[in-house]
């Protein structure tokens, strides 16, 4: 079992893995942190698409710009 897979699980590791209990929950809530920011934008780039013309003006973008931020990667800001 890896760290990420002990993670998930909500396991901790054991004291010779060489992080304390307190690390290993902060670790957690970063990764925790992480990801729901990353599924945040990948979830608004999505809306972003569905957006027409007169929309996209509405918040001061256009069709182009619209375009280029979908098509970064979920973990590119």
């Amino acid at each position: 079992m890896t760290l990420y897979d002990s993670l998930a699980m909500g396991v901790t590791a054991p004291a010779s893995a060489g992080i304390g209990l307190k690390g290993l929950g902060e670790l957690r809530q970063r990764v925790a942190a992480t990801l729901r920011l990353w599924a945040g934008r990948a979830s608004g780039r999505r809306q972003l698409e569905t957006l027409d013309d007169r929309m996209l003006a509405d918040i001061g973008i256009g069709r182009s710009d619209a375009w280029a931020e979908t098509r970064k990667p979920f973990w590119r800001a």
